[in-house]
């Protein structure tokens, strides 16, 4: 995933990412469990805003293409 998010240029998300890979790696669950829903949470937000950043550009290309006919 962390990767995933700064391919498509996500990079705060992406650290958080990185931050969550080392906590868990020094073992501390609870530092863990609290980026882990920090995490979940921020992703899902991106998700749906470039969800919805994708909707309108799709809408975006089929309305300029009707109006090349």
């Amino acid at each position: 995933m962390r990767g995933a998010f700064a391919t498509i240029g996500e990079h705060e998300i992406s650290g958080l990412r990185a931050s969550m890979e080392a906590l868990a790696l020094a073992g501390d669950a609870a530092a863990f469990a609290r980026e882990f829903e920090r995490y979940r949470h921020d992703a899902k937000e991106i998700l749906v805003r470039r969800a919805a950043g994708e909707s309108q550009q799709s809408a975006d290309t089929f309305s300029d293409i009707s109006a090349m006919r």
